[in-house]
């Protein structure tokens, strides 16, 4: 079943439409892969989803996990913020 769901691209144009930012690539990119993988693991069948369902079980979920990635690199290299871009759904 999930061998059959990576080549499906139906979540990463749900995640592309749904998902809006203004800040850093690199955040967005890393909030949107996370996003992707979460859907489709806890929403196999994507009739089944809204902007609600996806937001709090998807993207703030990733928002977090890229949060503690960006707080390790900002240890390690002054490059990097301790915060990460804005990223909404839409």
């Amino acid at each position: 079943m999930l061998n059959k769901l990576r080549k499906k691209t139906d979540y990463d144009d749900y995640v592309k439409k749904h998902l809006h930012s203004t800040g850093d690539i690199r955040d967005y990119k890393a909030v949107e892969r996370v996003s992707t993988g979460l859907l489709k693991l806890l929403y196999p069948n994507l009739s089944m989803i809204n902007t609600d369902v996806f937001e709090k079980y998807c993207v703030n979920y990733a928002k977090e996990i890229r949060q503690l990635g960006r707080n390790q690199l900002s240890l390690k290299d002054a490059e990097y913020n301790k915060t990460i871009a804005e990223i909404s759904v839409v």
